[in-house]
C-alpha cells in the first residue's frame, strides 16, 4: 500500500504541477527561457519579509517600440526591501550554456540610474553555490535589452534565472517592466520553402522504472555525444555517455539502484543539439 501511495504521488506531481510536462526547449526556441506570451508557468517572488509583499504580475506592454513590440510583459512593483526578485520556477533540466554564455533581458525602468541584476540558481535554491551576475545600470524610460555575462557558469546544475529589478536601492513603489529572458543563441537562417528539422531524438523504457531503464537514441552520423542524468534536486547523478559514437541506433542503461524514488531527467547532447526527457523511479 505504501509503495502504491508513493507511486501515485509521483505521477500526480509529474502531471499536475505547473511546468512539469510543459518544459520549453529553449535552444530550439531561439534561446528563450521565458516571456509573457501565453506563459503557462508559475512565478515566484522574493523580498525581505514573509510572506513577500512584492507585487509581480503579467501586464500589457506600456510602451511598444522596436526593442520590445510584444503585447505583454512582466510588471514588478518594488518595496523598501533591498533584495527582491522574481523567477519562472518551472525548469527541471539544467541550463545549457554550451552554445552561449550571454543572457539577455529586455527592461523598461522607471528612471535612469537604477540597477538590474541576474542570478543563477539550482532547483533546490542555494544548495549548489548560486552565481550573481553583476548589476547593470539601466537607461530608464525606454525599453533596452541588457546583457549579462554567465561565463562563470561552468557546471550543469543551474536550473533557473532570477531577475532582480531595483537591486539594493530599497525604493518604495517603483514600477518596472521586463520581458524576453533568453540566451543569446544565433538563429540559423532558413532556406526559403524549408523548415528547421531536429535530427536528435531519444526515449526511455520502461517508464516508470525500478531499478533500471534503457535510454535509446539514434545518430545520423558519427558525433561527439554527452548523455547525463540529473536527480530530483537538479544534481547530476550519472554520466552515461561521454565520447564519440558512430551513426545508427544506440542504447544505454541507467540503473537507479541506491537512489531515492522521484523524477529524474536525462539530457542528451550531440551535433549542437540537445534533447531531454523525464523518467520516474518508483520503488
Amino acid at each position: 500500500m505504501r509503495k502504491a501511495t508513493v507511486f501515485l504521488g509521483i505521477l500526480l506531481l509529474f502531471f499536475a504541477l505547473p511546468g512539469i510536462g510543459q518544459e520549453i526547449d529553449y535552444v530550439a526556441n531561439g534561446g528563450m527561457f521565458y516571456n509573457f506570451e501565453n506563459e503557462p508557468y508559475t512565478w515566484f517572488v522574493w523580498d525581505c519579509v514573509t510572506p513577500p509583499m512584492t507585487l509581480f504580475e503579467e501586464s500589457e506592454n506600456p510602451s511598444k517600440d522596436n526593442v520590445n513590440p510584444s503585447d505583454s510583459c512582466g510588471m514588478f512593483v518594488t518595496t523598501t526591501c533591498t533584495w527582491e526578485g522574481t523567477t519562472c520556477d518551472a525548469r527541471f533540466v539544467p541550463l545549457d550554456f554550451s552554445l552561449s554564455t550571454t543572457i539577455k533581458v529586455k527592461v523598461l525602468a522607471p528612471e535612469a540610474g537604477r540597477t538590474f541584476m541576474v542570478k543563477l540558481e539550482d532547483f533546490d535554491n542555494n544548495t549548489n553555490n548560486p552565481i550573481e551576475i553583476p548589476s547593470t545600470t539601466v537607461v530608464g524610460n525606454n525599453w533596452e535589452e541588457m546583457e549579462f555575462d554567465c561565463s562563470a557558469a561552468t557546471t550543469d546544475f543551474y536550473t533557473r534565472v532570477v531577475v532582480f529589478p531595483d537591486f539594493t536601492s530599497g525604493i518604495e513603489g517603483e514600477v518596472w517592466y521586463f520581458d524576453d529572458v533568453r540566451l543569446d543563441i544565433p538563429v540559423a537562417v532558413e532556406k526559403k520553402g524549408t523548415a528547421p528539422e531536429s535530427f536528435l531524438v531519444a526515449s526511455n523504457y520502461p517508464n516508470p522504472f525500478n531499478p533500471s531503464t534503457t535510454i535509446d537514441f539514434e545518430l545520423p552520423r558519427s558525433l561527439q555525444v554527452d548523455l547525463r542524468v540529473y536527480g530530483p534536486t537538479g544534481a547530476e547523478v550519472a554520466v552515461l555517455v561521454d565520447g564519440t559514437l558512430q551513426a545508427g541506433r544506440h542504447s544505454t542503461v541507467f540503473n537507479g539502484a541506491g537512489l531515492p524514488s522521484g523524477i529524474y531527467v536525462y539530457r542528451l547532447r550531440a551535433g549542437g543539439e540537445a534533447v531531454s526527457g523525464k523518467m520516474v523511479l518508483s520503488k
